[in-house]
């Protein structure tokens, strides 16, 4: 043959067999890119599953966080109460006490007044019979004069000397 027809040939057979190399190539190729994508997707995956993990453990950690506010509320409320609880104790005590005071004071008020009253009983008694006896004195003081008009020769009594009645 000709060298040229075997130039020809031989470049045809270098074609076929880089055809056939690239065929080769590709078909091996194909379940590496299948595996390559594969790989990229569960790697995609796992980036979406550990960005999901992460946010899981942030919302935990928030709830946690919220739980505990709460709870502390709840105990700043109990606190609350318990103090209120305690004030109104003591402010029913303080107004027991005070209670106690103004009846003490009031039993006092009445008794000076019951003793103010008898006082001013007294007084009255005492005022009767004072007027009692200047009117006594003056119905002797009377009666002398009438007993010395009617008969004036009678022993004059000294001064100092008063007849009972």
């Amino acid at each position: 043959m000709s060298s040229h027809a075997e130039t020809t040939r031989r470049v045809r057979h270098e074609a076929q067999q880089e055809a056939l190399v690239r065929a080769a190539e590709a078909g091996a190729l194909h379940p590496l890119q299948s595996r390559l994508r594969e790989s990229e997707e569960a790697l995609a995956e796992a980036h979406a599953q550990k960005a999901g993990a992460s946010l899981l453990a942030e919302r935990l950690q928030t709830l946690e966080a919220e739980r505990v506010a709460e709870r502390e509320a709840a105990e700043a409320a109990d606190l609350r109460a318990a103090a209120a609880a305690r004030q109104a104790q003591s402010s029913k005590e303080l107004l027991g006490q005070v209670e106690a005071e103004l009846g003490r004071r009031d039993a006092r008020s009445a008794a000076l007044k019951r003793s103010l009253e008898a006082a001013n009983a007294e007084l009255a008694l005492m005022r009767s019979a004072k007027d009692l006896l200047e009117a006594r004195h003056e119905l002797r003081l009377t009666a002398a004069q009438q007993q010395h008009s009617a008969y004036p020769s009678a022993p004059q009594r000294p001064a100092g000397e008063t007849q009972t009645l």
